[in-house]
């Protein structure tokens, strides 16, 4: 989008990243909580009454990672930017390799032609796989 001061402005429709989970007491509760502040603060700031979490449920995926996967949504979003669209953050957290809680989590705009399709969120999921990190 081309702003009215001539500036070139975009706002990308999905991101997926991963972090560590140091203070979840299980994968349920890292699960809802990462998917809970990432459509807050990527899409509701300042309205954390837009957002609702699902449940936590146990998931697998293709390389064989358990763990627990939670989606959160926000609703009837009136901002500017990326928190002008409702959004939905889907957070799949498991214990790495070391026994740390992390998460893999993925992000998008919710409605519309350019919503990433839930199917895609789930296939992208069933990709999660350890990655050995040693030098």
């Amino acid at each position: 989008m081309v702003r009215q001061s001539g500036h070139q402005e975009d706002t990308p429709l999905a991101a997926a990243g991963s972090r560590g989970e140091p203070d979840a007491r299980s994968t349920a509760e890292a699960a809802r909580e990462n998917a809970r502040l990432c459509a807050y603060g990527s899409y509701a700031q300042l309205s954390r009454e837009k957002v609702t979490t699902g449940a936590a449920k146990p998931f697998t995926t293709g390389s064989g990672i358990t763990g627990s996967v939670a989606t959160a949504t926000s609703t009837g979003v009136d901002g500017t930017g990326r928190c002008s669209h409702d959004g939905r953050a889907t957070a799949f957290a498991f214990e790495d390799p070391a026994g740390e809680t992390v998460s893999w989590t993925f992000v998008g705009v919710r409605g519309g032609d350019d919503e990433v399709p839930e199917p895609t969120v789930r296939k992208s999921l069933s990709t999660v796989r350890p990655v050995d990190s040693t030098p």
